[in-house]
């Protein structure tokens, strides 16, 4: 990961979930080196919409589960930090990071190069009407494929840029943005498997 020779490496203090101790709570014992999860440039992703003046989205986590993050009660997740840079004021690839001293296994990811690939999908929110058309050609096996809508044909699996949520990260309720309150866009989603175990 490009980082800057005079910037410190993030780290997290917020509490995380160990499943020790009463409560199964508790801080760091040290400031927790965050992990590199993603970097990604602009003209990797023409369909992200990077700030001005920014080509570069760099994205690391705090490897554990957290309950309350900043403006994210009850979030049960990592902590997320995204940076959004501008290449040029980097002239090289950082020293290896620090390792984190808590983390779940499942949460560092293996290194791995990115080999985008631009694809079309479709919102799971949509009025009644629609949902009752989808269902009908759901029962009709879409001209005698078997897919279904919901699984098949609209969002697509997977860790991908842009596009739309699958409806976990919609539901109950909706997510406002805590600064404008629009709503909220997707930047980034990452799938703990590839579809169909392939």
């Amino acid at each position: 990961m490009y980082w800057p020779d005079n910037e410190a490496w993030p780290t997290c203090i917020t509490p995380w979930y160990s499943g020790n101790g009463a409560t199964g709570w508790q801080p760091h014992s040290a400031p927790n080196p965050l992990v590199p999860i993603l970097q990604l440039f602009a003209a990797d992703a023409p369909t992200i919409c990077f700030p001005v003046g920014s080509d570069l989205l760099q994205l690391l986590w705090c490897p554990v589960i957290h309950r309350d993050l900043p403006r994210q009660r009850d979030a049960y997740a990592p902590s997320v930090k995204v940076i959004w840079r501008n290449s040029t004021d980097i002239r090289a690839l950082s020293s290896p990071p620090p390792n984190p001293i808590d983390f779940e296994d499942e949460s560092i990811p293996a290194p791995c190069s990115l080999h985008p690939e631009q694809i079309v999908e479709y919102r799971q929110e949509l009025h009644d009407a629609l949902w009752d058309k989808i269902r009908d050609l759901d029962e009709l096996g879409w001209n005698g494929t078997n897919l279904s809508y919901q699984y098949d044909l609209s969002v697509a699996p997977g860790t991908k840029v842009g596009g739309w949520p699958r409806w976990h990260a919609l539901d109950p309720y909706p997510m406002p943005c805590a600064d404008c309150g629009r709503e909220l866009e997707l930047l980034v989603s990452f799938d703990t498997s590839e579809r169909d175990e392939g």
